[in-house]
């Protein structure tokens, strides 16, 4: 039981570094599209998709199936 609040705690703690990370590059892209007079949208996923969430999702959800198998091998014992 204690390990599945770990698991649920790491998980929280994930998606509000990358809630940060949206609301960041949100405001990155209003302040370069007010700069360079360009579309807020696209600059938005370029910020959003290539720099910042897709490295973290990649090592998030390699590092939550990895502490997952462990929490399941120990409950089988």
């Amino acid at each position: 039981m204690n390990n599945k609040r770990k698991v649920r705690e790491y998980a929280e703690k994930y998606m509000s570094y990358v809630l940060f990370i949206c609301i960041s590059s949100c405001f990155v892209a209003l302040m370069l599209s007010a700069v360079i007079d360009s579309d807020f949208y696209s600059l938005f996923i370029i910020l959003f998709l290539t720099t910042t969430v897709s490295p973290l999702i990649c090592i998030g959800l390699f590092t939550l199936i990895e502490k997952l198998i462990k929490i399941i091998k120990k409950e089988k014992q």
